[in-house]
């Protein structure tokens, strides 16, 4: 570049499309190389045309001898403009230069506000741990410029830490977002059909519309095997457990279980890993808005037969055994187990919305979110590898939080724990949730006694979900290793100690009160920086799609998996009818909302962004290249998976990487 003949240096500015993202100010910019050496002061105009208009690229050919001073490679450059014009707020983007005559292109991505007569200096690929940034000042002050718009709100500390309002940089996307999930909620729901239910039969007409296809679920609701089947790989598949010893508080006897565990004893059945449990204790002694309604905290017990069939053999609705509350069979009469299935369904799908899905793979992810955006510079390069992964999150929970659980809300008229036992219930859950355990696959599977497939075989959420929680894992370790290079680098990492250390923080004290993340919240050893990351990436991707985008396909059809159920649960083992299960079924209208919010949320977590979006900050080319063979590993594993499919009894789809 040194060179003032030959041609034209082309500088192409591209501005950010956001609002208010463009401008009619002056903007001013130099290159300087690697020696300090800086070129001209150059004015970027180009005269007649609208320069720096949102979502749009300026292309300027500037002559080479106004970069004639430059004796070295451009390792930076400074750009700057005045408040002049109506629109002088601008958001840019990125600055390439390009040197036609040595084919060499400098990439600068900047992704900032520009601010009125500061000088911002943004070095080739902008990305650098603090502690080997030259320009710690500029990046201080940004920092301290985004913990002001990202503020944490403290009014319910029983939940998890969200932002006080949704910050301008966070907002939905002007043609993104149209209307608020309750809206679409409820213009979908008057697209089903709202007769009376004559027989079980008829609830498949309330498809009426094109915008809602039958879930296959109502082909099977009412078999065991698809009792079993959704507890290993519908939207709650982190509650099965390898039943080691049966609890005192479930009234099942030897002889009362025996006849369904193909010839073995209980204790031999125990022995050989074949019984597994789900406990839903959680839900005990939970405050709900109506004395008309119930909320079981029922204990169901499973066994794994000859065939590999998970089965429900037992079920207990509520925890502690009483004259009222017996344990149900499969030899009970026809609809009394199919009572017992669906109140525990029931207790099921509430724990799920409340917990599963608004407490952990929403709320608990924007408080990650939040803090990583307080304490991360966009020049850091975890910042770079996890920011599209938080994509819209605080946007949506917000409209989630005041909308969808607003007083006498969606949520109020469909549940039956409503919006207030539903706050109450992800109270309940962080009690007992741990960063290093529930965000983490493999420890979490162990903890359960399910990591085996030789123990539980067609848990497809567990063998899919462990191809990709490997193949972060890797990215992880491979991305992280380029820019630390030991330990100290990882603890001489200011950004990434604050950031871990208001997690860790408990809420009392303004931090965010997530229990065991790795070192207590300070990170020393490469391997536990990886497992942070791995688990967040896996968290806000493979588990959101597993627990979020199967809500459909499990709620659609209301009989299989109700959130709200009408009268009481059976106490006794007198034999019910089918009008039995219509009259639990037919609580009024909020059937219909309910589908249609099962089918708002399932569409909102199938984005594809996992291997496709998130490498939007990654212009490093080591980065760069690392993302590359990430995104090759998750192809072979859509491919993987896609076999699995075609020789599953049921496929699984929700966790084929391109529709994550």
């Amino acid at each position: 570049m040194g060179n003032s003949q030959g041609s034209d240096i082309i500088v192409t500015v591209k501005t950010g499309d956001r609002k208010g993202s463009g401008t009619n100010a002056n903007v001013w910019f130099v290159a300087k190389d690697e020696q300090g050496n800086a070129s001209d002061e150059i004015k970027l105009n180009q005269f007649f045309e609208p320069n720096f208009e949102r979502g749009k690229k300026d292309v300027f050919q500037l002559a080479k001898s106004k970069f004639a001073t430059l004796t070295s490679p451009v390792d930076r450059i400074e750009i700057w403009r005045d408040y002049t014009g109506l629109t002088s707020t601008w958001f840019l983007e990125s600055v390439i230069l390009e040197d036609p005559d040595y084919n060499v292109l400098y990439t600068f991505p900047v992704f900032r506000w520009i601010r009125p007569s500061y000088r911002y200096v943004i070095h080739q690929y902008d990305t650098s741990l603090p502690q080997d940034d030259v320009s710690s000042e500029q990046r201080e002050v940004e920092l301290e410029e985004t913990r002001r718009a990202y503020k944490l709100s403290t009014a319910d500390t029983t939940l998890p830490i969200q932002a006080a309002q949704v910050p301008d940089d966070e907002a939905f996307p002007e043609n993104y977002k149209r209307c608020s999930v309750v809206e679409l909620i409820e213009t979908r729901a008057q697209q089903l059909k709202k007769d009376e239910w004559a027989s079980l039969q008829d609830v498949v007409g309330i498809y009426a519309s094109e915008e809602f296809y039958i879930p296959k679920c109502q082909l099977f609701w009412q078999e065991d095997w698809c009792f079993g089947y959704q507890r290993l790989n519908g939207v709650n598949p982190t509650l099965i457990k390898l039943c080691s010893d049966i609890p005192k508080k479930l009234a099942v006897t030897d002889g009362m279980i025996k006849p369904f565990l193909e010839g073995q004893s209980v204790k031999t059945a125990l022995k050989n890993n074949k019984l597994f449990i789900c406990d839903l204790e959680m839900l005990k002694d939970l405050v709900i808005p109506s004395e008309e309604l119930t909320i079981c905290a029922p204990i169901a017990l499973f066994y794994l037969d000859k065939r590999d069939t998970l089965v429900p053999i037992a079920i207990q609705l509520f925890q502690q055994p009483n004259g009222e509350n017996p344990v149900f069979l499969p030899s009970d009469d026809q609809y009394t187990w199919l009572l017992a299935k669906m109140w525990y369904n029931n207790a099921e799908a509430n724990h799920h919305l409340a917990v599963t899905y608004i407490g952990t793979a929403c709320l608990l992810t924007e408080s990650v979110c939040l803090s990583m955006h307080r304490h991360l510079s966009i020049s850091h390069p975890l910042y770079k590898m996890l920011a599209p992964y938080f994509t819209n999150i605080i946007a949506a929970n917000s409209d989630i939080m005041q909308n969808l659980l607003s007083d006498e809300g969606v949520v109020d008229r469909v549940t039956t724990i409503g919006a207030r036992g539903v706050k109450k219930l992800i109270g309940k859950s962080l009690e007992s949730w741990r960063f290093n355990v529930n965000s983490c696959l493999p420890e979490d599977l162990v903890k359960r006694g399910v990591s085996d497939i030789r123990v539980l075989p067609n848990y497809n959420y567990r063998d899919d979900g462990m191809l990709l929680y490997y193949a972060i894992q890797n990215y992880v370790l491979k991305y992280t290793m380029v820019y630390y290079a030991d330990s100290d680098s990882i603890q001489n990492d200011t950004e990434l100690q604050n950031w871990l250390k208001e997690m860790a923080t408990s809420k009392e004290d303004g931090g965010m009160g997530i229990e065991g993340l790795p070192g207590n919240g300070s990170v020393c050893k490469p391997e536990q920086l990886q497992d942070l990351v791995t688990s967040i990436i896996f968290t806000c991707t493979a588990q959101q799609a597993a627990v979020g985008g199967a809500m459909y396909d499990t709620y659609g059809f209301p009989p299989n998996y109700p959130l709200k159920l009408s009268g009481a649960p059976p106490a006794d083992k007198t034999p019910r009818e089918e009008s039995d299960v219509l009259a639990a079924l037919q609580t009024d209208t909020s059937w219909n909302e309910g589908v249609a919010l099962a089918q708002v949320l399932s569409e909102t977590v199938n984005k594809g962004i996992l291997g496709d979006g998130d490498s939007f900050y990654l212009y490093d080319p080591r980065a760069a290249e690392i993302h590359s063979r990430f995104v090759a590993e998750l192809d072979e594993i859509g491919k993987v998976i896609r076999d699995r499919n075609s020789s599953r009894d049921h496929s699984y789809h929700y966790l084929v990487p391109c529709t994550i």
